[in-house]
């Protein structure tokens, strides 16, 4: 996510934490999140769990 998505993302954050936010706003501010979280998810690898980790030492 880039830097303006980002700043935007904060901006929309404080208004609704601030109760200042439109239904736009909300919705805008909806879409970003799921983005970053996504973007997030993407990033990590994922873990193994202790049962795959016990067959693989077994």
């Amino acid at each position: 996510m880039d830097g303006k998505k980002v700043s935007r993302l904060s901006l929309l954050f404080e208004k609704m934490v601030s109760e200042q936010a439109n239904l736009n706003e909300q919705f805008e501010l909806q879409l970003l999140y799921d983005e970053f979280i996504e973007e997030g998810r993407a990033e990590v690898r994922p873990i193994k769990s202790n049962t795959q980790r016990r067959l693989q030492l077994a």
